[in-house]
């Protein structure tokens, strides 16, 4: 489903003139985990497309004059020479650094990008031609939330990095439970009856499912979408 709202909450201030915003769409359900991060470069990143376990693409996928091309065309992602790189189940992204274009040089999205997850991997796309190279950049993702697309756009344009609440990869609380998708929040609540039986204590019942993620109420979802083939793997 498509964000029916989408309000600036967060500002992030980047290390160089042109400022990125990092927005939280609020309305997006059910929440998705991310799945594998697809890129293309040549002599600058011209594709980054971030997939999630639903099947769904959100990013960019540049053609050789800079016009925006399918994120689901198979031929295309091939032709362009984009290659995938697998999340483990449950990561995330909490920080993204890079370098811009360097001025007077096609509009593609930068020239390196690399991607901090959660556990500590890192997933990088990046360009060696030299003269492309232009300033650094550096984005902490604020804490709890979920990064869902990625738009530098060049040396110039001002960019954006959409972001929403992450209710599914951190603790189960009271307040993180509203923003979990219907289903999960179905199952979450069957839970909640269960302990509550058992305990008679909600505090306690909340006690312990603080030690699981909204992940562990999605894990039939994931395993059902994991077998799927995905074309672009490297």
């Amino acid at each position: 489903n498509q964000p029916t709202q989408t309000k600036p909450l967060h500002k992030i201030q980047m290390p160089v003139a042109t400022p990125h915003q990092v927005l939280i769409d609020r309305d997006i359900s059910p929440f998705p985990l991310l799945r594998c991060i697809h890129g293309g470069t040549g002599w600058a990143v011209h594709s980054i497309i971030l997939e999630f376990v639903d099947g769904t693409r959100r990013g960019l996928c540049l053609a050789n004059n800079c016009k925006k091309e399918s994120l689901y065309d198979q031929l295309v992602m091939q032709s362009r020479g984009v290659t995938s790189r697998l999340v483990e189940y449950g990561d995330y992204i909490v920080q993204i650094q890079g370098n811009y274009l360097a001025p007077n040089t096609p509009e593609y999205i930068c020239h390196s990008i690399t991607f901090t997850m959660n556990s500590g991997n890192c997933i990088s796309f990046g360009s060696n031609h030299g003269p492309w190279k232009g300033d650094s950049f550096l984005v902490d993702i604020p804490e709890n939330r979920m990064v869902l697309d990625v738009n530098i756009l060049g040396s110039m344009r001002p960019g954006s990095i959409n972001v929403v609440q992450n209710s599914l990869c951190t603790p189960m609380s009271p307040s993180r439970a509203d923003f979990l998708p219907r289903s999960t929040k179905s199952q979450l609540l069957k839970c909640i009856l269960v302990l509550n039986a058992k305990t008679h204590n909600k505090d306690v019942s909340w006690e312990i499912l603080s030690f699981l993620h909204g992940y562990d109420f999605e894990h039939a979802l994931y395993t059902s979408l994991s077998g799927a083939v995905y074309p672009f793997h490297s």
